[in-house]
């Protein structure tokens, strides 16, 4: 299994649009790339993330335990 994203919710608070979703991660991964259906992402936050990069609307990910199975859960917030 390698590195699986969803998205969940999707919502406008204010003027500002909030995504939110899950990640997994099979052993002997590290991490992938979430597309958080945005293009401009002033906040993003993911449980068991180390870094990441973000390129047009998907954010790359490095998870905390490289290699280990990770469940985690992800916010990103800013303009569409």
């Amino acid at each position: 299994m390698a590195f699986t994203e969803a998205l969940t919710h999707d919502t406008i608070m204010g003027d500002v649009r909030v995504t939110m979703g899950t990640i997994g991660q099979a052993s002997g991964d590290t991490g992938g790339a979430i597309d958080v259906k945005m293009s401009d992402v002033y906040y993003f936050e993911c449980t068991g993330m180390v870094n990441y990069s973000i390129s047009g609307t998907d954010i790359t990910v490095t998870t905390l335990n490289l290699g280990a199975t990770v469940i985690g859960h992800w916010m990103a917030m800013g303009y569409s």
